[in-house]
C-alpha cells in the first residue's frame, strides 16, 4: 500500500471548507511556507461518492467497510481514517489527481 511520502505529499491538510470561507487570508498559514491565496485539497467524501456510488459515505461506515480502526470524533483518529480511506481508494485503482481541487481564498 502506498504511503503519502511515495505519493509526493509532504503535508496533508484536513480543513472544513466552511472554515476556509470564513477565514481571512492572513489567518491561513500552511506548513510554515507563509500566507497563501489558495489551497489544494482532496475531499474523500466527494471522491467516495464517485468511486462507491450507492453507498453512504459517513466516516464510521467507510471505516467499517474497509476495516479501518476509528475512535470517532477525535481529530487524530478521524484524520488518520480519512487518509487511510484515500489510500484504499488509490489501492483500488483510483487516480487521486482526478479529485484534487483548488479552493481560492481571495
Amino acid at each position: 500500500m502506498l504511503g503519502f511520502q511515495q505519493m509526493g505529499i509532504e503535508t496533508v491538510l484536513f480543513i472544513d471548507k466552511t472554515e476556509l470561507k470564513n477565514a481571512d487570508v492572513t489567518d491561513i498559514v500552511v506548513g510554515g511556507v507563509g500566507r497563501v491565496k489558495s489551497v489544494r485539497f482532496l475531499c474523500t467524501v466527494q471522491a467516495g461518492r464517485k468511486l462507491l456510488p450507492g453507498m453512504k459515505h459517513n466516516l464510521n461506515i467507510l471505516c467499517d467497510y474497509y476495516g479501518i480502526p476509528l475512535d470517532h470524533h477525535k481529530a487524530d483518529s478521524d484524520s488518520r481514517a480519512c487518509a487511510e480511506i484515500l489510500l484504499r481508494y488509490i489501492a483500488d485503482g483510483a487516480n487521486e489527481k482526478d479529485f484534487i481541487r483548488t479552493y481560492r481564498l481571495t
